[in-house]
């Protein structure tokens, strides 16, 4: 069943089915990064050290202020503003040692490709001078079969024996 077409349409016939209008998609939004993003893996690792450095630097700025001995509406302020100001320094300090440890397992990762790869190269530097060396022996082994066959089969023409032992290769004359 065709539903009447909208006036508002161009260049239709009132007859016929209206075009279907195709709107883009949306384009998919990366999730939103700050100066805060913690890779998920880290947050823990993150709030862990963030608690820890609030809480000693708040109990060190509490303990600071109750012992100055002012009225208790200047220390509440003094301490506020202490915690204001360790709450966000605590939480620099420990985003700074969980990407300064990020850092460091990014470049030590880059490093250990990096000697693994050196170290392939190095096998097979060592690996090609052994095949080589093997072939050199085999044919320094293989000219001294051939070197005694013949001084064995001249030594036995020398003495007019028959010499019936086949080459080194193993095929007969």
């Amino acid at each position: 069943m065709t539903q009447p077409p909208s006036p508002f349409t161009l260049n239709h016939h009132p007859h016929q089915e209206a075009p279907a209008i195709k709107t883009p998609e949306p384009a998919p939004q990366p999730p939103r990064e700050t100066i805060w993003s913690i890779v998920a893996p880290l947050r823990p690792w993150y709030f862990a050290t963030f608690l820890t450095l609030y809480t000693i630097t708040g109990a060190l700025i509490i303990a600071g202020e109750i012992r100055t001995q002012q009225d208790i509406i200047q220390t509440a302020t003094a301490i506020i503003k202490g915690l204001s100001a360790a709450g966000m320094t605590s939480a620099i300090t420990a985003y700074t040692i969980i990407e300064t440890g990020r850092t460091f397992m990014v470049l030590a990762h880059h490093i250990k490709n990096w000697l693994d790869k050196k170290d392939q190269e190095f096998r097979d530097k060592l690996r090609a001078e052994g095949e080589a060396q093997g072939i050199a022996k085999g044919r320094a082994q293989n000219q001294q079969a051939w070197t005694d066959w013949l001084a064995r089969k001249e030594d036995a023409e020398s003495r007019g024996q028959p010499f019936t032992e086949p080459p080194p290769n193993g095929e007969a004359k």
